[in-house]
């Protein structure tokens, strides 16, 4: 068996289905080991393409032969964290700009590419001000966003 690991973490995969592509998808996660032997980790960054994952999440995982890699099985625990991914509309929007909106409401955010990133809102940071940014982004079409996973504590 191969793991592919950076220090204290260890690659998993997810394979999906996404709906905004319209096709199977494989989003690779970094976990830290919370008990190799039952297979269960936790979620170390904030995922980029799935839904109903979030950072700080324990997930299941378990080997497969055919992947050559451990892939997840099953989500055993939210952490209460909600992902929101976020896409600029304009070329010469200012990502780190952006994105340092939401590093000031506490939030951290992991970028893909020059248009695109992914948003972690803690379960201890209000959602209505960081849905209040993403709104003014998106009306000012400058950007659009995607609540991939919203935690109880973030609504009502």
């Amino acid at each position: 068996m191969t793991t592919k690991s950076r220090g204290d973490f260890t690659k998993i995969l997810y394979r999906f289905h996404n709906d905004t592509l319209g096709q199977e998808v494989v989003e690779t996660l970094w976990v830290s080991v919370v008990d190799k032997d039952k297979g269960i980790y936790k979620l170390e960054n904030i995922p980029f393409y799935a839904k109903s994952l979030a950072y700080g999440d324990l997930v299941e995982a378990e080997y497969d032969e055919d992947e050559d890699a451990l892939v997840l099985s099953d989500i055993l625990e939210f952490s209460g964290h909600s992902t929101v991914q976020v896409v600029t509309l304009i070329e010469s929007a200012n990502l780190e700009e952006i994105r340092a909106i939401f590093h000031g409401l506490g939030c951290d955010t992991e970028g893909l590419n020059s248009r695109y990133f992914a948003i972690d809102v803690p379960a201890t940071v209000p959602f209505k001000p960081v849905k209040e940014q993403l709104l003014a982004l998106q009306e000012n079409k400058i950007a659009d966003f995607a609540i991939a996973c919203w935690s109880d504590k973030h609504q009502g």
